[in-house]
């Protein structure tokens, strides 16, 4: 941490003689070598005049000076601006980049503490102070949005599931094409997800949202189906499960909608099942109990393939289970739970 501190100290002593140089470059000309305008008797009045006349004059709103003419730059003198310009930006950048780095060293600081101990949560707290501060400092920039979502981040590992929520808000609606919204998208959906969830605020969890979960990960630009991604959609068919549960099947008006949530959380179990990393297992179980409510004809075919290549992934697993167990009993149940898939 005292590394990147004496890092970060380094970039701001070059960002601020960047910065002067720039400002003298930019300075407008003088007003100076006008010869001073001589106060005429009507003005020595006034100075002489009551105080309360003195107060009625510093009330009247004073007119705006004209803009100060800028200095006209030589050619040398433009070149020079321009590449100090260009130096001013990318140090900036790489300010932010520091700070980030020093914010996520404490964040790892908290990482190597039994969570929920005292220093846990004060080194978390002290990430998560950090990360605000950037936040704040450049909304604007992709530094900044990084450090909101880590922000957000934190609190949801401290059970902060509200505060995250609205943390994170921010984030989950970014609707551009391009690979850093997409990343930060999904990352912060995943986050709210899990706190949706913990709070029980399904409803929170609306269509632009799902229609994201929902997105093909190959077709995205820059996307990949990482740990984030899988986390995301095995949360969504989760989620999604529940709402479709809590609908009565025999109001008409409702069916609809309970049957299209069952459609696609059940795509997204088997989607996560089938990339057979995070959340796998738990995928199957979901697309297993999914497997008898959704009717053959509201599946694809592609959809039936997946799901056969699923279960066969669960028998497998089972049966692997059942070879392994020396219990006559344990070695039963597996071969049961093998046989149902």
């Amino acid at each position: 941490i005292t590394e990147v501190t004496n890092a970060e100290d380094a970039v701001l002593v070059v960002l601020r003689q960047v910065d002067a140089e720039i400002a003298e470059l930019k300075r407008p000309v003088a007003d100076a070598g006008k010869p001073g305008k001589r106060p005429s008797k009507k003005d020595l009045e006034r100075k002489e005049a009551s105080k309360q006349d003195e107060e009625k004059e510093e009330k009247k709103e004073e007119k705006p000076k004209p803009p100060a003419e800028p200095r006209k730059l030589t050619f040398q003198e433009r070149r020079r601006l321009e590449t100090l310009e260009a130096e001013q930006e990318a140090l900036r950048a790489k300010l932010i980049q520091t700070r980030l780095t020093a914010a996520a060293a404490v964040f790892e600081k908290a990482k190597a503490y039994p969570e929920t101990s005292k220093e846990w949560t004060e080194a978390l707290e002290a990430s998560t102070k950090r990360f605000k501060e950037i936040a704040e400092k450049y909304p604007t920039k992709g530094g900044g949005l990084f450090a909101l979502y880590y922000e957000g981040r934190n609190y949801a590992l401290q059970g902060k599931w509200e505060v995250a929520l609205n943390t994170l808000a921010p984030l989950t609606v970014i609707d551009q094409r391009i690979p850093l919204a997409i990343l930060l998208r999904s990352r912060a959906l995943n986050t709210s997800l899990e706190c949706m969830l913990a709070l029980e605020k399904y409803e929170q969890f609306d269509l632009s949202a799902r229609r994201f979960a929902l997105e093909d990960v190959n077709r995205l630009p820059g996307a990949r189906l990482d740990a984030d991604w899988l986390g995301l959609k095995y949360r969504a068919a989760l989620l999604m499960k529940t709402l479709a549960d809590a609908i009565d099947p025999k109001n008409a008006k409702t069916k609809a909608e309970k049957s299209r949530l069952l459609v696609d959380a059940r795509r997204l179990a088997i989607e996560v099942a089938k990339a057979n990393a995070e959340f796998a297992a738990e995928a199957r179980e979901i697309a297993a109990a999914l497997g008898k409510e959704v009717k053959e004809g509201e599946q694809t075919f592609a959809m039936a393939m997946d799901e056969a290549s699923v279960s066969l992934d669960s028998m497998q697993t089972e049966a692997a289970k059942a070879k392994a167990a020396k219990d006559p009993a344990a070695k039963a149940a597996a071969q049961k739970a093998a046989a149902n898939h």
